[in-house]
């Protein structure tokens, strides 16, 4: 009597196989490239917040810093005070001292974004810092959604017409970023506390 053992698989056990390997791969791609799209924003928002600190540590308790408004970017850039008048993703950054009614002369960092998906992703994130941020005054395009953040005193937050922390008009506001450039302010306060 002949016996006949097989030995290995079959061919549909292995497609099958390879078909469970494809899957996985493909999530673990994009799982990773989502984490990697994560880490960037957040060395991006690192990086912000490092450079409103270089400009309020140069400019630390002086109560005037020009005659006048003007784009102090070219000699932060020139005193090494910030890096070059880029980001990490390429948005142009600008920093002017804007005077604002009875404030005084203040700092404004202005991105000036490009359309695309980091834009949204960034737009948002600068829409969060004056949650988490207590030197920041406002963020906003200045014309129709303004934030202010814990610096503004109350009369600035009326005069600005600062609006509340609203998560689905901020979604609304940065998702136009997507087809269109964005450009967004943020007005903080000269000296870090």
């Amino acid at each position: 009597m002949y016996k006949n053992f097989e030995k290995g698989r079959s061919m549909i056990e292995m497609l099958g196989v390879l078909a469970i390997i494809a899957v996985l791969s493909v999530g673990g791609i994009a799982g990773y490239s989502k984490a990697m799209e994560m880490h960037k924003l957040n060395k991006w928002q690192e990086e912000l917040i490092q450079t409103i600190n270089n400009v309020q540590t140069a400019y630390l308790n002086q109560k005037s810093y020009t005659a006048k408004e003007e784009d102090i970017t070219d000699i932060l850039v020139a005193a090494n005070i910030i890096s070059n008048h880029k980001d990490l993703f390429g948005n142009k950054l600008s920093i002017f001292t804007i005077g604002w009614k009875n404030y005084g002369l203040r700092f404004e960092l202005k991105y000036q974004m490009s359309a695309g998906k980091n834009t949204v992703n960034c737009c948002k994130k600068l829409y969060e810092l004056p949650k988490y941020y207590k030197n920041i005054w406002a963020v906003g395009d200045w014309n129709s959604y303004n934030i202010c953040g814990k610096a503004a005193s109350l009369q600035y937050a009326k005069e600005m017409n600062c609006q509340e922390y609203n998560i689905s008009k901020i979604q609304q506001k940065c998702n136009a970023c997507k087809t269109s450039s964005c450009s967004i302010g943020i007005l903080f306060d000269n000296n870090p506390g």
